[in-house]
């Protein structure tokens, strides 16, 4: 997911992680802002989060992450 892709979004909820099966990165606030996602749920192959990712998301309540975040 590229830098900002979904910044500043309105209608995003949830993050379906089956529909991503080859991410391997996240990019730099690539969910900033967004204040409809409340439990987002990073698939287990991704290996990077960039930064500022999910900063300024005021409904945000949890990220799950797996093992195999790097950075």
């Amino acid at each position: 997911i590229e830098d900002s892709a979904f910044e500043g979004c309105t209608g995003l909820a949830t993050l379906l992680t089956t529909k991503f099966t080859g991410l391997k990165k996240i990019g730099a606030r690539a969910f900033k802002n967004c204040d409809t996602l409340k439990q987002p749920s990073i698939p287990a192959n991704v290996e990077s989060i960039g930064e500022e990712c999910f900063s300024e998301c005021d409904s945000l309540m949890y990220v799950s992450f797996y093992c195999g975040l790097e950075e």
